[in-house]
């Protein structure tokens, strides 16, 4: 589940300081300050991103769309190029497929149809949210139904309505924030956990500053948290493999 911190998130004036007069140490002083914040910055995004390999063809998550919201074509496109990003920095390919929803809204989605196919999850968007019968605050933006800690689930659900609402709020385009909504809860999947960490992309509510580094692309999966997703698509493939043999179903 990710919900949205409450704080909004404030951006620079844009003006510069004025200096008046000769002004060569001040320049100095202002080049080593830049510099300084330069490093700074590349050291954050270096201390995020796990270390990259290529992604390899064979840790591969199919993902079914089941689009109840309605979502405009460019902004899903948005949204999968950046979810395909967030889990390809975690060395893990997405393959999108769009279905028609199931009749019935999104609840007639049973739980054995979806996990038919272990390397299979489905993405659901729904809108609007309050026709849920939701128990989470109206931050969240989605959410993955998994009834026990641990759990091999395979369903997530992505309320487009708060999604819009936040994307406005704080500024993001709304196929930016789905893209990681979307990520989020499939680390959700991916990571067989409900719970949360105090930084990066699975914390529970983002910040104006986790915002801001999702805007440029640099809100990812820890390291700890790429490699133990790279396990679980590895076994998700194993468990397929062997179900396919089992079933007369596996190609040659």
């Amino acid at each position: 589940m990710i919900s949205r911190d409450s704080g909004r998130g404030t951006r620079g004036s844009g003006e510069r300081p004025r200096f008046w007069g000769p002004a060569s140490r001040h320049w100095r002083l202002r080049i080593s300050a830049a510099l300084s914040w330069l490093l700074a910055w590349t050291f954050l995004g270096a201390a995020q991103k796990p270390p990259s390999g290529g992604n390899s063809p064979n840790l591969r998550i199919t993902i079914w769309v089941h689009d109840y919201a309605r979502v405009k074509p460019s902004t899903l496109a948005r949204a999968e190029r950046e979810a395909t990003r967030i889990l390809g920095e975690a060395e893990v390919n997405l393959l999108w497929q769009s279905y028609s929803p199931p009749p019935g809204g999104p609840g007639a989605v049973p739980a054995s149809q979806a996990a038919s196919d272990a390397t299979l999850i489905r993405v659901i968007f729904v809108e609007p949210s309050k026709a849920y019968a939701l128990t989470h605050p109206e931050e969240t933006l989605g959410i993955t139904p998994m009834s026990r800690e641990g759990e091999r689930d395979t369903l997530v659900e992505v309320f487009l309505d708060r999604v819009r609402y936040q994307a406005d709020y704080s500024g993001l385009s709304v196929g930016v924030l789905l893209g990681h909504a979307i990520a989020h809860e499939l680390g959700h999947v991916l990571l067989r956990t409900s719970g949360h960490v105090s930084t990066g992309i699975m914390r529970a509510g983002w910040t104006p500053e986790d915002l801001r580094l999702a805007d440029s692309g640099l809100l990812i999966f820890t390291s700890r948290q790429a490699e133990l997703i790279r396990n679980e698509v590895r076994e998700r493939a194993k468990e397929q493999a062997a179900t396919e043999v089992a079933t007369g179903t596996h190609s040659q």
